[in-house]
This record gives C-alpha cells, structure tokens and sequence, in this order.
C-alpha cells in the first residue's frame, strides 16, 4: 500500500506491482500496462495457467494449494473468469488505485484477494496477462491449513 500511495503522490498514471521472490520477469511490464493504457481494463492480474506445459512446472503443492485459494477468492471477489486471481504480478490505473481503502486493505499473504474484493465493489475491469513463473527450491511460507479461512476475512 505504501508503493500504491507514493505512485498516487507521484502523479503515476499507471503502477506495477511484482513480488520480490523473484519468480516474476519484469520485461512483461509492457503486457501489463498496455491494457490499461488502451482503456480496455482497470487492473491487469498474471495468469501462470495460461499454458499447459507451465502448469506443470508448479510443485503440486503449490498448484493444490492455489486453486483452493483461487476458488476461495474467486467466491469471495466475483470475478469468476480469473484464472490466477491470487498472483502477485498486478498493474492498476491512478483512478481506479485513488478510490481504493488503503487503510482497510490486507498487508500480509491475502493482498491481492483483497484488492480484488474491493475493485469488484468498484466495478473495475480486471483482466489477465499471459506470464510463466519461475520457481526454484525456495519454500513457501503460506501454511494453507492456516490460512484458508482469512480469505473470507
């Protein structure tokens, strides 16, 4: 949120946002703004399930586990035709970004099911953008068990 506010204090038409666990390529910056400068779309969403062959690239316990949580924000976002609602590798427009609650917002693991709870109250336009994901030996710190009922939250 801090980034949001600065890009909003900045003038920023349209900001970026790519996690830091380096799993995200920042040279597909332009498939993600380029809907939103075109108008077609408020908010831009990676979708890792694009193609097949990458999905088989996921561990199987992160695949489980994240379409569970995509069902879940799924139900708790309405936006249905999401393939990869809780990916990280997001871009939104300064008019869309202005009307966001800030201070209400989820800081931890459930950001970006938050933020599409309350762009869909905002009735903005989210579309996904075609991204592979790189994923190493790193763990995952995200306990689903632990988890899954704060989506609702």
């Amino acid at each position: 949120m801090t980034g949001y506010k600065a890009a909003l204090e900045d003038g920023m038409d349209i900001f970026v946002k790519i996690d830091g666990d380096g799993q995200m390529d920042p040279s597909l910056i332009p498939s993600f703004v380029a809907p939103i400068a075109a108008g077609e779309a408020d908010y831009t969403k990676g979708n890792r399930f694009f193609d097949l062959e990458e999905i088989q690239a996921m561990p199987k316990v992160r695949l489980f586990g994240n379409a569970a949580l995509s069902f879940m924000t799924k139900l708790s976002s309405g936006y249905w035709d999401l393939f990869d609602p809780t990916n990280g590798y997001t871009a939104i427009h300064r008019d869309v970004a202005s009307h966001l609650p800030f201070d209400k917002i989820s800081r931890r693991y459930f950001f970006e099911s938050d933020i599409l709870f309350r762009l869909n109250i905002l009735r903005a336009v989210v579309a996904d953008t075609p991204m592979s994901a790189k994923y190493g030996d790193e763990v995952s710190g995200l306990k689903i068990s632990k988890n899954y009922w704060r989506i609702f939250c």
